[in-house]
Order: C-alpha cells, then structure tokens, then sequence
C-alpha cells in the first residue's frame, strides 16, 4: 500500500515528457512503417511548469547498406571566378529546393530536397574552394529494410561545428501521417562519405497507453531547424512545430502548433527527449541559433494571434533535473502591435539579429531588423531597406536573411523575384545600396526556406530561370592565393664525398603572401640544356600546407645519389646551362600573381661536378658507361 501511495506520488511530481530511445547508425538504417509501427512506451517523463517533456523506448534501428545515386569525384565547374558569378550546384532536369548551408571558411556544405515524380528526397552537395564548385549532389537512401521501400524524407537543414568539419542534420519525414523526424551526423564535411555518414528516425506517429486501444499521437511537424550544441553527448539541439493529443493519467497536455524541442541525455546518448509547453501554440516558421561560448540557444517563430502574428523569441540552456536532462526555456514577444511572418534568427557575440517581414492589414510592406545587446531583455528596430523600396501594394522585400561578422551586419532578401543584399557597418544606422545577387533577372524562385546565408560571403537561393527549380549560389570575398619564390633564393646544395663530391640538389625558399592558406602545392624542377630537350627531374617537391605569410625552405634533388644515378647524370647533364624551379598551386586554387612561381638559376657542368669536371677521360667513360646501364 505504502509503495502505491509513493508511485503515485512520484507520477505527480514529475508527470510527463518523451524522450525516444534511438541509435546513430550507419547511413541507411530502417524505421516500421504505420502497417508494423514501431510501438514505443513511455519510459521517462519530466514537467517543469507547463514545459511537459518525455522519453519513448523502442527497438534498436536496423541497419542496413547505402546505396549511392552520384560519383564521388564528380565535380560541377564554372567558367569564371568573379566576384558574384552564379554558381550553379544542382540543375538534375528535376526540382531541387529548400536549400541549407554551412560553412567553415573554405569548406561548405549545402543539403537541399529534391522533387521526382511526387516522391522526395533530400541530396548533400560539398565544396572544398569556398563554394566556387561543387560537387554533383549524392542522394540520401534510406529504406525500411534491406529489400524494402525507401523512406520519403524532406526540409533538411544543417548545422556544424564551430570551425570543425563535422555536421548534423534534421529532416521531416511523410511517412505514418508527418509524425516523423530525422538527423543525420556527417563526420567530415570535406570528404562526404556517404558510408561515413549516421542517420536516425524518431517515429512518434502512435504511441500506446496504458490499454490497447489507447494511444497519443503527434502531427504536422513543419519547420524544422538544428543547432549544434558543444556537450557531451548532446551535440545538437533540434526544434519544429507539431500538434499532439498526448495525455496521461494526470492530466492533458495536447497542443496544436506548439513548439517542439528534442535533445540527447547526456547519460543516455542512444536517448532523445522531446520537450514541448503545451500552453505556447498556434506557432510556425521556425529559426534556430546559439551561442557557442554559452552554449545557450536562441529561437524566433510567429505565433498567430487573432488577425497579428506575434514574434515569439525564445532562449534556453540544457540542464538536469536529478538524473534527467531538460531544457531551461524562456520565452518573450518581441513585438505584438505589428504582424509579422518568416523570421530568421542569428547570434554574433552579444548581439543577437532577427529578421522579419511586417505586414499592414495582410500585406507585406517591409522588412524590419530587430536587435539585442542584452541576450533579449530589450531590442530596437533597424530599417536595412531603408529608403529603396517600393511604396506599400508595389513589389517589396520579402523572406529575409540575416547574418553578421564583428564589423558588418548583412542582409539579404527576395524582392519581385530577384535576391539582394545589403550590409551595414555601423551597427544598422546606414546601410549600402543593395545588389542584385541573380544574374538573371526575376528568377528567384520565392518562398520560406526557398534561400540561405550562412555569412556575409555565401548565399544559396532557389533558382527558376531553367524550366525547374535549381539551386544556385555565390561565393563573394574569396581570400587570394599568391605564392612565390623568394628572388635569390635559389643555390646548388653539396653532397661531400670524397670520390663523389657533387652538387646534386638545389635549395630555395617559398613564401605566402596571400590572404588564403596553400595547401598540396607541387613543387617541379626542370633542368634546360643547351641544344637539347629540357628534361624534369624525377624528384618533384610537394608543400603539404603553407600558411598565409609563412616561409618554408625547400631542397629538391637534381638526381639520385648512387652510382647509376651519378653516372646517368654525368651523360644528361653535360650540356646543362641553368635550371627552373616551379610551384605549382592545387588545380582548385588559381595563384592571383603567378609570374614570381618560377624562378631560374645559371647553373654549367662544373657547378654541379666540380672534382669530376677537372678529369675528362672519367667523363667520357662515364657516358660511354651511361649508355650500356
């Protein structure tokens, strides 16, 4: 009796919140279909105020191959590297949209959805040139078994690891009535090994009570958004919107709309909460940040509000509450005199950036900045259109982007089919004239999510210029490659022996004076003989990694030091007048100034065998000798 009275004591204290057990597997694992639905018990609940989070058990995913749709080295090429090309990085013949970007510097990744016949799927594109070409995009399979259907899946986003190579991923699923999400965990963005590559499925379609004909369910997720999240074992936070009718025996905690939040427990890495405030609804358009150092997150999505939609902002920490984990949020409307739709959150520093249009009795008029020094307690208005656009009812800015650096705040945004962006210096107060991303006039496709802006130097937007949707990017900044030989660096380099005293190698030095790291640069050496053939050695240098403003000192031989070598040395080099050294940068890489790649030193056959050259019968031996070995 006694330990009746404390479980129900305890189902009181704590009540609800689902956290579904699930494993990264390697890409290509299944998940039951609503014929064979993988039934999941509530295993662990938690509820801090109106926040209801809870934690599912279910099977262990199946693992099973990945099949792979594209080439690894293909790559897709661009003719010129301008400042603001288009560069195109999926034209299939087939619809491609919803593009997500990230990147490191000169490392990117985009994740897009791509349309065939009516069916789904979503492709990883990578460039390793700072987005100036892209490899051709590699579909994602993902089947229930081994023989079985693939799996539908939709709205990929991404994110990555602070100055890292390692990404994650979230994606919807049709699958059992949208009650499905997904992640992905890509190791290294720079190679995208599909076989490298985990996945796993949250299936919280049907969840059975406490009697067979009593089960919850959880709906329309739309609008997912993933974060990195620098803890152990919980590298990502995920959010959506989705509804639910999901009660227990204490109460009912069913929502519609209502934002949904998944994490890891950290105890329990093969774990996922999910954690929702079933008070909060009739939201949508969701946009996720975070701040690393923090290690808090940020989140903006509208809530609807009568005729307005509200800005509803949000912040929060990953905490324990005894052995289990959940996520301390608190939430603020920025705005609720103003409608507002398709807000984009980012996070710099202290400053926190949310971007939106307003809209007056149903139409978007504008765009408006909101911004926070003081992590949200208090925001001001910035106006990035300022005076260039159009009169209210006209072709206006819509489906904003928002980044920034520790200098500039940009922003980028659709307007009557064309993309722009903007950038202000001074903290918002003047912004420059906008420019016109696409370089084909009206044919940016329009819609939310439809673009992405990681930074100030890349945009990816859906593109209909073609007769489908394509996605199409531009790369602005990128930092200059310019190597050189240091001018009089070059000598012969001695070998001392006493019977095979030579200069057999040449030295010199190399230096980076772009802005841009090098890396993989080949270093070849040709010796020019008068009368005859120039010839490379068979030695050639390589420079594994160069950065900017380093100097490095090279030795690269002129022949092998043995007695073979010498003695075919003595015959090929015998007309020798100078020699060239070259550096080559990586075919990805094009040196911004490649006249001081090369540099030449006067070199005759007494320079390279001072002690041989004073005994010419040994010399002619030597050739005779040459030519029988």
């Amino acid at each position: 009796m006694k330990y009746i009275k404390f479980k129900n004591l305890i189902l009181i204290i704590f009540t609800v919140l689902l956290l579904f057990s699930s494993a990264f597997v390697s890409i290509g694992t299944s998940i039951n279909t609503a014929n064979d639905i993988n039934f999941l018990k509530v295993s662990d609940f938690n509820i801090r105020s109106s926040s209801v989070a809870i934690k599912l058990d279910s099977k262990k995913i199946e693992t099973i191959s990945l099949k792979i749709d594209s080439k690894d080295d293909e790559i897709l090429t661009i003719e010129s590297l301008a400042d603001l090309d288009n560069i195109i990085i999926a034209n299939s013949g087939y619809h491609e949209y919803y593009p997500s970007m990230v990147s490191n510097g000169r490392e990117c990744l985009v994740s897009y959805e791509g349309k065939i016949e009516n069916n789904t799927y979503i492709y990883l594109s990578n460039s390793n040139d700072y987005g100036q070409n892209w490899t051709i995009g590699k579909k994602l399979t993902l089947k229930e078994t081994t023989q079985g259907d693939e799996i539908p899946i939709n709205s990929p986003q991404i994110c990555l690891k602070p100055f890292g190579r390692e990404a994650y991923g979230v994606f919807l699923s049709s699958l059992t009535a949208t009650g499905l999400i997904g992640g992905l965990e890509i190791p290294d963005i720079s190679v995208l090994d599909l076989q490298k590559i985990s996945y796993f499925i949250l299936n919280y379609s049907k969840i059975p009570g406490n009697e067979p004909s009593d089960y919850s369910s959880f709906w329309d997720f739309s609008s997912p958004d993933i974060v990195f999240h620098d803890t152990t074992n919980v590298p990502w936070i995920i959010g959506c919107i989705g509804s639910t009718n999901y009660s227990d025996q204490n109460d009912d905690y069913s929502s519609k709309d209502s934002l949904m939040l998944f994490y890891q427990d950290t105890n329990n890495p093969n774990t996922v909460w999910l954690q929702w405030d079933h008070t909060i609804e009739n939201c949508a358009n969701l946009s996720l940040a975070i701040d690393d150092e923090l290690k808090k997150f940020y989140g903006i999505c509208e809530q609807r509000n009568n005729s307005n939609n509200n800005l509803l902002f949000f912040k929060g920490t990953y905490k324990m509450q005894g052995s289990n984990p959940y996520l301390d949020v608190l939430y603020k409307n920025i705005s609720s005199n103003i409608s507002h739709k398709h807000p984009k959150i980012f996070v710099r520093d202290d400053d926190i950036y949310v971007a939106a249009e307003i809209n007056i009795d149903g139409i978007t008029d504008d765009i408006l900045i909101y911004h926070s020094s003081n992590d949200g307690v208090s925001w001001n208005e910035i106006d990035p259109t300022g005076n260039f656009t159009a009169p209210p009812g006209e072709f206006v800015p819509k489906f904003p982007l928002i980044s920034a650096n520790s200098t500039d705040i940009f922003c980028a945004y659709i307007e009557d089919k064309n993309l722009y962006l903007t950038q202000s210096g001074n903290l918002g107060v003047n912004w420059s004239d906008p420019i016109q991303i696409n370089d084909n006039d009206f044919s940016v496709a329009e819609g939310y999510r439809f673009a992405d802006m990681p930074d100030g130097q890349h945009i990816v937007w859906t593109d209909d210029r073609a007769v489908n949707l394509d996605i199409y990017s531009i790369s602005r900044g990128v930092p200059s490659l310019n190597l050189m030989i240091i001018p009089g660096s070059l000598e012969l380099n001695a070998t001392k022996n006493p019977y095979f005293s030579t200069y057999n190698s040449i030295k010199f030095k190399v230096r980076n004076t772009g802005e841009d790291f090098a890396e993989n640069v080949i270093v070849e050496v040709i010796v020019n003989r008068s009368g005859l053939q120039p010839y490379i050695t068979k030695y050639p240098g390589f420079i594994k990694y160069l950065a900017t403003g380093a100097e490095i000192e090279l030795k690269q031989p002129l022949f092998e030091m043995t007695l073979k070598g010498y003695i075919h040395a003595v015959s090929d080099l015998s007309e020798i007048d100078y020699i060239n050294v070259s550096i080559i940068p990586s075919s990805n890489f094009q040196d911004s100034d490649p006249s001081d790649n090369t540099e030449s030193l006067p070199a005759t056959f007494d320079d390279i065998f001072p002690l041989l050259s004073q005994r010419p019968l040994l010399v002619a031996i030597f050739k005779l000798l040459a030519l029988v070995i």
